[in-house]
Protein backbone atom coordinates (compact mmCIF):
# COMPACT_ATOMS: atom_id res chain seq x y z
CA UNK A 1 0.00 0.00 0.00
CA UNK A 2 1.15 3.71 -0.53
CA UNK A 3 0.77 6.27 1.45
CA UNK A 4 0.13 10.24 0.47
CA UNK A 5 0.93 12.78 3.17
CA UNK A 6 -0.28 16.57 1.84
CA UNK A 7 1.52 18.88 4.17
CA UNK A 8 0.44 22.21 2.70
CA UNK A 9 1.67 25.82 3.93
CA UNK A 10 -0.72 26.68 6.30
CA UNK A 11 1.22 29.15 8.29
CA UNK A 12 -1.84 31.78 7.17
CA UNK A 13 -4.67 29.35 7.97
CA UNK A 14 -7.78 30.67 10.34
CA UNK A 15 -7.19 28.98 13.32
CA UNK A 16 -9.99 26.63 13.18
CA UNK A 17 -8.16 25.47 9.95
CA UNK A 18 -5.25 24.89 11.85
CA UNK A 19 -6.40 22.95 14.75
CA UNK A 20 -7.82 20.81 11.28
CA UNK A 21 -4.53 20.75 10.25
CA UNK A 22 -2.82 19.97 13.72
CA UNK A 23 -5.74 17.50 14.02
CA UNK A 24 -4.65 15.81 10.68
CA UNK A 25 -0.80 15.69 11.29
CA UNK A 26 -1.19 14.26 14.95
CA UNK A 27 -3.28 11.13 13.48
CA UNK A 28 -1.23 10.84 10.45
CA UNK A 29 2.30 10.87 13.06
CA UNK A 30 -0.01 7.87 14.94
CA UNK A 31 0.12 5.92 11.76
CA UNK A 32 3.56 6.61 10.86
CA UNK A 33 4.55 5.17 14.49
CA UNK A 34 2.81 2.25 13.69
CA UNK A 35 0.28 2.80 16.13
CA UNK A 36 -2.74 1.97 14.00
CA UNK A 37 -5.62 1.11 16.18
CA UNK A 38 -5.26 4.71 17.81
CA UNK A 39 -4.84 6.33 14.46
CA UNK A 40 -7.77 5.04 12.74
CA UNK A 41 -9.87 6.51 15.29
CA UNK A 42 -8.00 9.88 14.99
CA UNK A 43 -7.86 10.06 11.54
CA UNK A 44 -11.76 9.14 11.36
CA UNK A 45 -12.37 11.92 13.37
CA UNK A 46 -9.74 14.02 11.84
CA UNK A 47 -11.32 13.40 8.21
CA UNK A 48 -14.97 14.78 9.90
CA UNK A 49 -13.40 18.15 11.00
CA UNK A 50 -11.40 18.56 7.54
CA UNK A 51 -14.90 17.91 5.77
CA UNK A 52 -16.46 20.34 8.20
CA UNK A 53 -14.05 22.59 7.22
CA UNK A 54 -14.19 22.31 3.39
CA UNK A 55 -10.72 20.68 3.42
CA UNK A 56 -11.08 18.00 0.88
CA UNK A 57 -7.85 17.28 0.35
CA UNK A 58 -7.23 16.50 3.61
CA UNK A 59 -9.89 14.82 4.03
CA UNK A 60 -9.23 12.53 1.34
CA UNK A 61 -5.22 12.15 3.04
CA UNK A 62 -7.14 11.21 6.40
CA UNK A 63 -9.48 8.19 4.41
CA UNK A 64 -6.49 6.84 2.49
CA UNK A 65 -4.52 6.90 5.84
CA UNK A 66 -7.27 5.23 7.81
CA UNK A 67 -7.58 2.48 5.10
CA UNK A 68 -3.57 1.70 5.56
CA UNK A 69 -3.69 1.73 9.03
CA UNK A 70 -6.70 -1.32 8.56
CA UNK A 71 -4.99 -2.63 6.07
CA UNK A 72 -2.03 -3.73 8.48
CA UNK A 73 -4.78 -4.39 11.00
CA UNK A 74 -5.86 -7.10 8.32
CA UNK A 75 -9.08 -5.02 8.67
CA UNK A 76 -9.40 -5.79 4.42
CA UNK A 77 -13.25 -4.69 4.51
CA UNK A 78 -12.81 -1.32 6.77
CA UNK A 79 -9.68 -0.44 4.17
CA UNK A 80 -11.60 -0.91 1.29
CA UNK A 81 -14.21 1.30 2.92
CA UNK A 82 -11.97 4.07 3.62
CA UNK A 83 -9.91 3.65 0.68
CA UNK A 84 -13.55 3.83 -1.28
CA UNK A 85 -14.21 7.55 0.66
CA UNK A 86 -10.30 8.66 -0.26
CA UNK A 87 -10.76 8.01 -4.27
CA UNK A 88 -14.61 9.62 -4.51
CA UNK A 89 -13.15 12.81 -2.96
CA UNK A 90 -9.90 12.37 -4.83
CA UNK A 91 -11.88 12.33 -8.13
CA UNK A 92 -14.39 15.17 -6.84
CA UNK A 93 -10.92 17.44 -6.51
CA UNK A 94 -9.36 16.20 -9.85
CA UNK A 95 -6.24 14.98 -7.46
CA UNK A 96 -4.92 12.35 -10.52
CA UNK A 97 -1.80 11.74 -8.17
CA UNK A 98 -4.20 10.48 -5.11
CA UNK A 99 -6.51 9.19 -7.07
CA UNK A 100 -3.89 6.90 -8.69
CA UNK A 101 -2.42 6.31 -5.18
CA UNK A 102 -6.47 5.51 -3.76
CA UNK A 103 -6.58 2.58 -6.76
CA UNK A 104 -3.48 1.15 -6.33
CA UNK A 105 -4.59 0.93 -2.19
CA UNK A 106 -7.63 -0.88 -3.17
CA UNK A 107 -5.50 -3.19 -5.75
CA UNK A 108 -2.97 -3.66 -2.86
CA UNK A 109 -6.26 -4.72 -0.29
CA UNK A 110 -7.84 -6.93 -3.20
CA UNK A 111 -4.97 -9.01 -3.72
CA UNK A 112 -4.90 -9.67 0.00
CA UNK A 113 -8.31 -10.71 -0.19
CA UNK A 114 -7.65 -12.60 -2.83
CA UNK A 115 -9.79 -10.87 -5.28
CA UNK A 116 -7.27 -10.95 -7.93
CA UNK A 117 -10.20 -9.49 -10.77
CA UNK A 118 -11.10 -6.47 -8.44
CA UNK A 119 -7.38 -6.18 -7.54
CA UNK A 120 -6.08 -6.29 -11.47
CA UNK A 121 -8.87 -3.61 -12.21
CA UNK A 122 -7.60 -1.12 -9.90
CA UNK A 123 -4.06 -1.33 -11.01
CA UNK A 124 -4.65 -1.18 -14.36
CA UNK A 125 -6.40 2.27 -13.51
CA UNK A 126 -3.67 2.89 -11.28
CA UNK A 127 -1.02 2.60 -14.37
CA UNK A 128 -3.25 4.14 -16.12
CA UNK A 129 -3.24 7.30 -13.62
CA UNK A 130 0.12 7.13 -13.53
CA UNK A 131 1.26 7.04 -17.39
CA UNK A 132 -0.82 10.41 -17.66
CA UNK A 133 0.58 12.37 -15.01
CA UNK A 134 4.19 10.77 -15.91
CA UNK A 135 4.75 9.24 -12.63
CA UNK A 136 7.29 6.63 -13.57
CA UNK A 137 7.99 5.31 -10.04
CA UNK A 138 4.04 4.49 -9.48
CA UNK A 139 3.71 3.02 -13.47
CA UNK A 140 6.32 0.92 -12.21
CA UNK A 141 5.05 0.25 -9.09
CA UNK A 142 1.51 -0.83 -10.52
CA UNK A 143 3.21 -3.25 -13.03
CA UNK A 144 4.67 -5.08 -10.11
CA UNK A 145 1.53 -5.32 -8.28
CA UNK A 146 -0.26 -6.67 -11.98
CA UNK A 147 2.61 -9.10 -11.92
CA UNK A 148 1.40 -10.30 -8.87
CA UNK A 149 -1.97 -10.56 -9.32
CA UNK A 150 -1.47 -12.24 -12.86
CA UNK A 151 0.84 -14.54 -10.88
CA UNK A 152 -1.64 -15.73 -8.57
CA UNK A 153 -4.58 -16.21 -11.22
CA UNK A 154 -1.72 -18.80 -12.59
CA UNK A 155 -1.51 -16.19 -15.71
CA UNK A 156 2.22 -16.47 -15.60
CA UNK A 157 3.08 -15.01 -19.36
CA UNK A 158 0.68 -11.93 -18.41
CA UNK A 159 3.03 -11.75 -15.19
CA UNK A 160 6.33 -12.25 -16.63
CA UNK A 161 5.21 -9.45 -19.17
CA UNK A 162 4.32 -7.31 -16.08
CA UNK A 163 6.84 -8.04 -14.10
CA UNK A 164 9.53 -7.23 -17.34
CA UNK A 165 8.33 -3.52 -17.45
CA UNK A 166 8.48 -3.19 -13.86
CA UNK A 167 12.51 -4.26 -13.53
CA UNK A 168 13.07 -2.13 -16.83
CA UNK A 169 11.00 1.20 -15.32
CA UNK A 170 13.28 0.53 -12.00
CA UNK A 171 16.54 0.19 -13.32
CA UNK A 172 16.07 3.04 -15.97
CA UNK A 173 14.65 5.04 -11.89
CA UNK A 174 18.79 4.15 -11.07
CA UNK A 175 17.09 1.44 -8.93
CA UNK A 176 19.26 -1.78 -8.02
CA UNK A 177 18.08 -3.22 -5.27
Amino acid sequence: PSSRVVRGDVEDAPESLQRVVDDVQNAVALYESHQFAPAIVALDHAAHSAHTAGMLNREAECYGQAGLACYHLGRYQEAIDHHEKDLSIVKEIGDKEGEGTAHGNLGDTYQSLGEYQKAIAHHERCLLLAKEIGGKKEEGGAHGHLGAAYQSLGESQKAITHYERYLEIEISLGNKA
